[in-house]
């Protein structure tokens, strides 16, 4: 494995420990008393370190290892779960993250003067002294002290993935020294094998370790906790085997301590010596073997190659690959089958052929299911984010908060959860800076002192949709009325219906806020929420009830790449509707179409009439009146049902979704479009857009 991938994997597994962390903190923050939370964010961080250190960033290890020392008094009961210490912790978390991130980009993780103040804000959090230098993460061996109780003899042997479960040798030796003293490390190469057979990624080595501490054995056996399952751990007392005043360490000591300490040389004069040492680079170019320039030209590029690891990835389960490639499979023996009969030249009917056909078809489609399905991934991971955030913005404004989670496990694709997470923070931001009330306020209206934010996910009909409510002040409908006769967005004595008056804060500009809000934002208005999601094919809405609070609804597509559509012919011209939209297709005549007030068409469905919209009219094209034969399209907008008259039609078929963007403006009531078999070109309706253009364009 190059050293390239096995940064790209670190990275990857970093993202995953650091959400560990962060939905395990917040868990506890609920249930403080929960030590299965603590043990959690305790093996994830420690987890965190060791791979650090494995490959090379020793800041963010060496961080790490702080925040161990922290959880390991929290574990142990030397400190409570506050929430003082939780919010510590979290923002002991993003610190990491952060530090990840620059790593990512070849940066330095954090800056020596930043560690250092870390360093004495977590040593003081721990009860030590703030100008006392906490431990670091390799200490130098240091004398031995004068009396010490007991010297253990300690033999690892591990397997050789030891790497690849995270851990590392070197971690588990820091963590020896900060009980006592590792006296000695001898290494045992028998295992290595011949230089040819060599894994760089394997380890063949085994330790035997002395250590010196006045710790108990029970504290030595809890640093191999994570290991001992799958490794060979030992450890015994042998400070029987050493009498008092015999150093264990000088036969094993390297000279240079040993003339140190004797006072023989002196710190400078090992330098010196140290100066001697050259990087492998600068040998090979003095003795001719590779070229300075050509030297130099490879450190660019490593550098270069460094910045470009974390590249747009995704991971996939392997369940799912396994189907792609079942699917592959058989799509190949289809077509062998059709090959097969083509060289037959026709010796079986021409029905047999189309049913091997019908066999390929029906193979793509499932491919192409399938590689969907690979795009998905659970919103468990966003919304722990935005619990995080909307947790620490109601500590920044003073307001308690509740946070209730439902549908994390709900899919969607990898690029759609990434563009709609700024909208989601927003209407968050929106609720808690304009929504939740101080728990003084709630009190004197009788409410929890404590507001509920609740974030839920589900999928209906092709569609995902997001609901974010609170049950704070709800919507003040006099102050969003005098805004809108205010910017003559409503003429003056007209009154919206509630719904309709409420929609109008989605307009751009329009704010009823008294002050801007670092929180919610600086003349960023919910309008820019609105187009986002239009812009994904998607709708935002709003209800509210004065008092018991709001709900924004937000709804997306599963995917922005691949859709079933039924093909309608109107007026000669095709359209393509989702699927996932209709609920059911009946043919009517004309007269099955009836005329209510204000010339609104109706049809009978389940038992009531619902709205009927002819496409023809909707679109501005002649439609076929000649027969009165019509099809109706009964849709659900997730608002309401109605239905949309065609001609009729022609078929139904999966296509890849085209963007307009890049050469129309966009079109209201249209979502993209998708070329035919026959190279046309198919317009896609947005149900979604086609409501708002017929039943909200103008409050009523």
């Amino acid at each position: 494995m190059e050293s390239n991938e096995l940064l790209e994997i670190y990275f990857i597994e970093a993202e995953d420990l650091l959400q560990r962390i962060e939905k395990s903190l917040l868990a506890l923050e609920e249930s403080p008393e929960d030590p299965a939370q603590v043990q959690e964010v305790f093996r994830a961080v420690h987890t965190m370190k060791s791979s650090a250190a494995m490959v090379g960033f020793d800041a963010i290890s060496e961080y790490a290892h702080l925040l161990e020392n922290l959880l390991d008094r929290l574990r142990s009961g030397r400190l409570q779960p506050s929430r003082s210490l939780i919010s510590h912790l979290l923002t002991g978390q993003g610190l990491l993250r952060i530090m990840v991130e620059k790593a990512s980009r070849g940066e330095e993780a954090i800056s020596p003067p930043e560690l250092a103040a870390q360093k004495e804000q977590l040593a003081r959090f721990m009860g030590i002294q703030g100008t006392e230098e906490a431990a670091p993460v390799l200490p130098a061996i240091s004398p031995l002290a004068e009396k010490q109780d007991h010297i253990y003899k300690i033999q690892l042997s591990f397997k050789e993935d030891l790497f690849f479960s995270g851990q590392d040798p070197l971690m588990l030796l820091r963590e020896l020294q900060d009980l006592g003293e590792v006296v000695q490390v001898k290494a045992d190469y028998s295992r290595v094998p011949k230089i040819a057979e060599i894994n760089p990624f394997s380890l063949y080595l085994t330790w035997k370790i002395l250590l010196r501490t006045q710790e108990p054995q029970a504290s030595i056996e809890e640093v191999f906790c994570f290991i001992k399952e799958d490794h060979s751990v030992e450890i015994l007392d042998s400070t029987r085997e050493f009498p008092e005043g015999i150093d264990p360490t000088l036969a094993d000591k390297r000279i240079g301590d040993i003339l140190l300490e004797e006072g023989a040389i002196n710190s400078e004069d090992i330098r010196e010596a140290l100066q001697d040492q050259k990087k492998i680079g600068q040998v090979l170019v003095e003795k001719g073997k590779v070229a300075a320039k050509t030297l130099s030209l490879l450190m660019t590029e490593q550098e270069k190659s460094r910045t470009l690891l974390r590249k747009s990835t995704i991971r996939v389960e392997t369940q799912k690959l396994d189907n792609l490639a079942n699917f592959v499979e058989d799509l190949s023996v289809n077509l062998s089958r059709v090959s097969h009969e083509l060289e037959e030249g026709g010796s079986k009917s021409s029905r047999v052929l189309l049913e091997e056909m019908d066999r390929v078809e029906q193979n793509l489609r499932e491919i192409r299911e399938q590689v969907m399905r690979v795009r998905m991934f659970p919103l468990e991971g966003t919304f722990q984010r935005l619990q995080r955030m909307a947790r620490d913005l109601a500590f920044e404004e003073g307001k308690e908060l509740r946070i209730e989670i439902q549908g994390t496990e709900t899919e969607l694709d990898k690029d759609l959860i990434e563009q709609i997470t700024d909208p989601l923070k927003h209407c968050i931001r929106n609720a808690i800076d304009h929504g939740i009330e101080t728990p003084k306020e709630r009190l004197k209206k009788g409410k929890e002192p404590q507001g509920l934010l609740s974030i839920k996910a589900f999928q209906r009909e092709g569609k995902i949709f997001i609901q974010i409510a609170d049950d704070g002040r709800g919507l003040d409908q006099e102050a969003i009325y005098r805004k809108a006769v205010e910017n003559q967005l409503i003429p003056s004595g007209t009154r919206p219906a509630p719904d309709d008056l409420q929609r109008l804060i989605l307009l751009p500009g329009f704010s009823t806020a008294q002050n801007i809000s670092d929180l919610s934002g600086r003349g960023v208005g919910l309008d820019v929420v609105r187009d986002q999601i239009s812009r994904l094919g998607g709708l935002i809405d709003i209800s509210s009830s004065p008092g018991q609070g709001t709900t924004f609804s937000l709804s997306v597509p599963l995917t922005l790449a691949v859709m079933e559509g039924l093909r309608i012919d109107v007026g000669g011209e095709s359209y393509l509707v989702p699927v996932a939209s209709v609920l059911t297709v009946k043919a009517i005549q004309d007269q099955d179409i009836k005329t209510v007030e204000a010339r609104q068409e109706m049809i009978r469905f389940e038992e009531r009439y619902i709205p009927a919209v002819r496409l023809e009219t909707v679109l501005g094209v002649p439609g076929n009146r000649t027969n009165g034969h019509k099809i109706a399209l009964i849709l659900d907008s997730y608002k309401r049902r109605f239905a949309l008259i065609a001609d009729q039609i022609l078929e139904t078929r999966q296509v890849v979704i085209k963007g307009l963007e890049t050469h129309f403006r966009s079109i209201p009531g249209v979502s993209g479009g998708a070329i035919l078999g026959d190279g046309k070109v198919c317009l896609i309706l947005d149900i979604y857009g086609l409501d708002r253009m017929i039943f909200e364009d103008s409050p009523t």
